[in-house]
């Protein structure tokens, strides 16, 4: 059997690091909005008719073969993939291929968007029906294995969905609103919006990570600043839902400079 899976990556647009626990509990919820983007990532699964798994990212260069997933042991620039297979627990064996269009350390969520397509393949492979909700709550859960640091969920959403997201994080979970059904709004944005990479990798857990300390720790104006993040991203939805991009750019431009202050990166 060959099962393919090839989802998008995303682009953030505001509220970004609300969507990590506890800090939405906190600030009373939290709202993300991001949009996916034609930048893709890919899992291409093969089985096998021994026990024996390969994975092989074709952008990092690195090939590893593993007798069968009881040897599998988690660690080093494929450890995701490793944690991802312990959980699903595919039968018999595999030839996994993994490939990200985004360089490494863009910020565009690659490594989610990896994550994402590798479950939805390993649920089709085990031929259950895909779970979204499932799937993003465990992603989150086995990124937090591979980092060592709380995650948030924002970065999931894109590769599963689509679209234009907005998702809200409350004290009963998360609730994704899509904005995608207004065609005209997606058009518009779409021809409105240019992403370019700088060069500059840069890494969102470790910095996300170092907002979450410095708002328990109610280091400076930390605590004022997400609360103004926040601010910003109810506007931004207000913005969006109405098609106000003078409203939209000068809140993209609003919240860079809030973020900025924050943590390095």
């Amino acid at each position: 059997m060959q099962i393919t899976a090839t989802v998008p990556m995303r682009v953030d647009l505001a509220g970004g690091t609300l969507d990590v626990y506890p800090i939405y509990l906190f600030e009373g919820g939290g709202l993300t909005l991001n949009a996916a983007i034609s930048i893709e990532a890919r899992v291409h699964l093969s089985t096998r008719k021994d026990d024996v798994i390969t994975i092989t990212s074709t952008d990092l260069g690195v090939q590893e073969s593993i007798d069968s997933i009881a040897h599998l042991r988690p660690g080093g620039p494929l450890s995701m993939v490793h944690y991802a297979l312990l959980h699903y627990l595919p039968e018999g064996g595999l030839d996994i291929s993994i490939e990200s269009q985004a360089p490494t350390g863009s910020g565009l969520g690659a490594s989610s968007a990896l994550l994402m397509a590798l479950s939805s393949a390993l649920y089709a492979l085990a031929g259950r029906s895909l779970d979204y909700q499932r799937i993003i709550d465990t992603g989150a859960n086995i990124e937090a294995q591979v980092i060592g640091i709380p995650t948030g969920k924002q970065d999931y959403f894109p590769p599963l969905y689509g679209g234009l997201c907005a998702m809200w994080f409350e004290i009963g979970g998360w609730r994704l609103e899509s904005l995608s059904t207004d065609r005209e709004l997606l058009r518009l944005l779409s021809d409105r919006l240019i992403v370019s990479y700088t060069g500059v990798p840069h890494d969102s857990a470790v910095t996300n990570w170092a907002m979450l300390k410095r708002y328990i720790e109610k280091q400076g104006d930390t605590v004022a600043r997400m609360r103004d993040i926040k601010a910003i991203a109810l506007n931004m939805y207000s913005a969006l839902r109405n098609r106000d991009f003078c409203g939209f750019y000068r809140l993209v431009d609003s919240e860079w400079q809030l973020r900025h202050g924050l943590a390095e990166g």
